[in-house]
């Protein structure tokens, strides 16, 4: 059975990668749209530290046992995530501004 400890862990490695190819990036990069109806580098991290917010309180919560297998939905989540080719549109609240972000100020989020 997985436990917070090992979650926590899963998602520090998965923020460090992500950190690392934000540094990849040149600041002029970073804020540049790729193609038309894109975001830019800047846009897609402001996206996804908005959509992770409060993750840490979630960890953290007080649940309940759950009544299915932990992982039961698993397949059909990476399905979701990880068809590149699905292009969805964001809710309001987690809707990247249209300006120049800095991505020094990211890394240190």
């Amino acid at each position: 059975m997985i436990n917070k400890d090992d979650i926590t862990a899963d998602f520090n490695k998965v923020f460090d990668a992500f950190v690392n190819a934000i540094k990849l990036f040149d600041g002029k990069d970073f804020n540049k749209i790729p193609f038309d109806d894109s975001w830019t580098a800047g846009q897609v991290v402001q996206h996804i530290f908005l959509a992770n917010d409060g993750f840490e309180g979630v960890l953290n919560a007080e649940v309940k046992d759950t009544e299915r297998p932990f992982d039961e939905l698993k397949s059909q989540l990476k399905s979701i995530f990880l068809n590149f080719g699905t292009k969805m549109k964001s809710p309001e609240f987690i809707l990247p501004a249209l300006k120049d972000y800095d991505k020094d100020r990211h890394i240190l989020k």
